[in-house]
Order: structure tokens, then sequence, then C-alpha cells
């Protein structure tokens, strides 16, 4: 499914930092989402991340603290009005089986596998995040490292 407009894809890591204003990358974050944002592409996010975001902002670990629901809800909101929902799809879970299957993708793996399927799914060929390492084996996708 074609989306209009140039869609990049934000990962769960990049969000929580740009949440945190004392997380170590926040600027880095922050500046780089602006600077995407100023030029015209739009965000892509997904169910999944939403869900990442919330277990890692409300557990709090290796964050300063541990962010209270509404603090959480007040972050999301915004969140949502810049971004463009990627939705999963069955097209999206057979990429995910036939990239898992390819890869002999394993455990926790399959979370990072999930979102390149999404992205595949719709086309959106890059993603921002600060874990590179966690996306090298997936050819499809250009990674940017904020």
């Amino acid at each position: 499914m074609k989306i209009l407009g140039e869609v990049v894809f934000i990962d769960t890591n990049v969000w929580v930092a740009r949440m945190f204003a004392d997380h170590p990358f926040h600027e880095r974050a922050r500046e780089r989402l602006n600077e995407l944002v100023q030029g015209e592409k739009r965000l892509g996010l997904s169910s999944q991340i939403i869900r990442e975001i919330i277990s890692v902002c409300t557990l709090g670990r290796n964050l300063s603290r541990a962010m209270a629901w509404e603090e959480l809800r007040m972050q999301l909101d915004p969140i949502f009005s810049q971004t463009i929902f990627l939705n999963e799809t069955e097209f999206s879970a057979k990429l995910l089986i036939e990239l898992g299957q390819r890869l002999a993708i394993r455990g926790k793996q399959i979370h990072d596998t999930n979102i390149v399927a999404v992205m595949l799914a719709h086309e959106v060929p890059r993603l921002v995040t600060f874990n590179p390492d966690d996306f090298k084996r997936f050819d499809e996708i250009e990674l940017i490292v904020p």
C-alpha cells in the first residue's frame, strides 16, 4: 500500500529519547525529528512502537525515572498528531514470516523483524534508530542514526 509523501519510520528508542529531556540522546532525537518534519517528511509509527514506548516509559529501566500514565498520555498526544500510523496487515504478517525464515530470526529479534515487515508492507524504506545493529541484517531498508 503506497502512502503519499515520503514516510520515514521512527524507532521506539528515538521517541523515548525525545520524551525525556535528561536522556543522553534527547537533543539528537529532537533535532533529527524536527529536521525530518521541516524537510516535509512524514513520520511513521505502528501499534508495536506505541506498545514499546508505553512499556519502556512506564517501567523506567535505563531511564531517569518511570513515567506516570498521565504524563505519558501528554507525551503521546503530540506524537499521534505529527505521525502517520502504519497498520499491521495480513501482508505485513506474511512478510514477517518470509523475513524470519530467510534470515533465521529467533526469539526477541522477531520484534525488530516485525518493524521491518510493516515498513516494507507500506513501502517505507528508511528507519531512524539509535540501534542500527538491531537492523543491519535487513538489506531492504536504509538506516538513519540521529
